[in-house]
């Protein structure tokens, strides 16, 4: 069992890599390249696929701050976790993470039903909630795999 649960925190840690980069680059983007230019972004792909209407609109923005700065310095915590359980450091990393993934998928959820109402969709954003989701579902599964493995351990 250990060995699944360490490959489940390797992918954690490497799909929570992925959506910093991802936010990152976004987070870039809303701050340097839009304010700077008119040229369309790499992402813009048709009206509906705008990610430069998509990241200007500030309904989307939390208490100021885009999404993607916010989800920018939450991965590397998700990191850190996954890390740190992977290690044997910490033995809660699967709750924390899944707990962690929830609010992120909450948030990620919100901007794109923004987007929806406006119908404009940012590409970024959505590989964000298909990492954030993934990350969820590979933290459940570590949990569920590590908590049947401690209720079945007599020796601990």
């Amino acid at each position: 069992m250990k060995s699944v649960t360490h490959i489940l925190l390797l992918l954690i840690a490497l799909l929570a890599l992925l959506g910093m980069l991802n936010a990152g680059y976004v987070s870039y983007l809303t701050y340097f390249v839009l304010p700077a230019s008119d040229s369309p972004l790499i992402c813009d792909i048709s009206s509906s696929w705008n990610c430069s209407n998509a990241l200007e609109l500030e309904e989307s923005y939390i208490f100021g701050v885009p999404s993607c700065t916010i989800a920018f310095f939450v991965y590397p915590v998700l990191i850190a976790i996954a890390l740190l359980g992977y290690f044997g450091v910490i033995r809660w990393h699967f709750p924390v993470l899944v707990v962690m993934a929830l609010g992120g998928m909450g948030l990620n959820g919100y901007v794109l039903y923004i987007d929806h109402l406006y119908q404009t969709y940012c590409l970024f954003c959505v590989l964000c909630g298909v990492v954030i989701t993934l990350i969820f579902l590979e933290s459940a599964t570590g949990w569920m795999i590590e908590k049947k493995f401690w209720q079945h351990d007599t020796s601990r």
